[in-house]
């Protein structure tokens, strides 16, 4: 049987502070540990959070880049009655900024298009003065795009930690044949 804590006899009971006495013992404990661990399991979520948004913008930059050498490819005797007006490098292009709809455009670059072997241009005048694709069949359509990397984790304040791959751009490259 526990007896009533006489406080005359014992005045330092009195002053103790509250906090002491709820974190005393096996209750006390959890709570220490879970400040402890706390920081670095938040810092996993959002290094987990920042590294799936900067992968869905790299399967969406490879997706559009893919498309747009798919329409380069197959766009080389352009104009058509579907697109009477377009070169095929513009059609590509058209194509690369409407499948990457959710980047933002302004940061997207494309690199100029290459034709290996053939040439280095993406239209061409024919002798009867009529613009034709610069390349031809069998040749090999190479489409480059970069994205900028937002991987940058913030730590403690304005401190940041970059993980960016290859400095801070996403850079994807297509190769397709011309058909």
């Amino acid at each position: 049987m526990r007896y009533p804590i006489n406080y005359a006899r014992r005045p330092r009971l009195l002053l103790r502070p509250l906090t002491i006495t709820l974190f005393r013992g096996a209750d006390g404990q959890s709570i220490y540990e879970l400040a402890l661990m706390l920081p670095v399991l938040l810092a996993v979520v959002i290094g987990i959070l920042y590294g799936g948004m900067t992968f869905y913008n790299y399967v969406t930059l490879e997706n559009a880049v893919t498309a747009g050498a798919r329409t380069l490819a197959t766009s080389r005797l352009l104009p058509t009655e579907t697109q009477p007006v377009e070169s095929p490098c513009t059609a590509a292009t058209n194509v690369i900024y409407s499948v990457a709809s959710n980047l933002n455009q302004k940061s997207i670059t494309i690199l100029p298009f290459k034709f290996l072997p053939s040439s280095d241009t993406c239209t061409t005048t024919n002798k009867a003065g009529q613009t034709v694709a610069g390349f031809s069949s069998g040749d090999t359509v190479i489409v480059t795009a970069t994205y900028p990397c937002n991987l940058k984790v913030p730590i403690i304040g304005i401190k940041t930690i970059d993980l960016c791959p290859a400095g801070d751009v996403l850079t994807s490259t297509a190769y397709m044949r011309a058909e």
